[in-house]
């Protein structure tokens, strides 16, 4: 499935981190399974921490 990699990285991050550091860890991720891929498109990403 498509999300699988992205939850995989979700669940191995550090519960503790902000949404600042989550969001780095996903770009980080994204940046080496694309290599040297040109990117054709922008990037959202919103994370919401629950209480």
């Amino acid at each position: 499935m498509e999300t699988d990699r992205l939850m995989h990285l979700i669940n191995g991050l550090d519960k503790t981190m902000n949404a600042e550091a989550v969001i780095a860890a996903i770009i980080n991720d994204v940046r080496d399974f694309s290599g040297d891929a040109q990117q054709n498109d922008d990037m959202t990403i919103v994370v919401i921490k629950a209480l």
